[in-house]
């Protein structure tokens, strides 16, 4: 699991901490160029890494509340990318926080994904989400309401939903399947699942979010 960053010289974080949390089968090394942007807008961050498919969301959960009592970070924000949403909602409806917190979702399916429940008859599947299948299909509960929260979702069709999908997707990821009606702002890109973390406008939106004035 990743520690905080330390500071370049020329940096000075002046705003709160930010967790990044990753998607299935990823490690957090792709929310690399997310962080640095983040850190360029004066962000403090951590990439909490885990495993999506050998332990469920709730130990996953419990890995993340460890993680951050580690780095002294119970009340950051975060922005968290696909299945990252969803491990990030359960530690939320666990653990909640000492103050409220923000989230910015990217590409989540806090909805269920779709396309996990079109091919669910597929035995292959279950080797390829493991413990994470049923959170998928499900969804996740809503955040607390003193959180805010807002998703970031993409439109452009390019990945292996383009062949099951109707409607807009990210390629993987329904745009319906990111609504919830206890998001504060939910905002459409014109990119893939994957391509959400390299977007510069997504990483400047999520930016803006995180530092809006209460």
């Amino acid at each position: 699991m990743s520690r905080l960053k330390e500071n370049p010289p020329s940096v000075f974080y002046t705003r709160p901490s930010v967790c990044l949390v990753h998607g299935l089968w990823m490690k957090g090394h792709e929310m690399y160029v997310l962080e640095k942007r983040l850190q360029a807008r004066g962000f403090r961050t951590a990439r909490f890494s885990y495993a999506s498919m050998a332990c469920t969301i709730e130990e996953n959960a419990h890995r993340l509340h460890r993680f951050l009592k580690e780095n002294v970070m119970q009340d950051c924000f975060f922005a968290s990318h696909s299945y990252g949403g969803l491990v990030t909602c359960t530690y939320l409806g666990i653990y909640g926080s000492r103050r409220p917190t923000r989230v910015v979702f990217l590409g989540s399916p806090i909805s269920g994904a779709t396309l996990v429940r079109k091919l669910e008859g597929l035995g292959i599947l279950r080797l390829l989400t493991g413990k994470s299948l049923e959170p998928l299909k499900r969804g996740c509960f809503p955040a607390p309401d003193e959180h805010r929260c807002a998703m970031i979702a993409g439109n452009l069709n390019l990945g292996l939903g383009m062949f099951f999908l109707k409607g807009p997707a990210d390629g993987l990821v329904t745009v319906s399947d990111t609504m919830a009606p206890w998001l504060e702002k939910h905002v459409l890109l014109k990119c893939s699942h994957l391509a959400l973390l390299f977007s510069k406008k997504a990483a400047a939106i999520c930016a803006d979010f995180l530092a809006e004035k209460d």
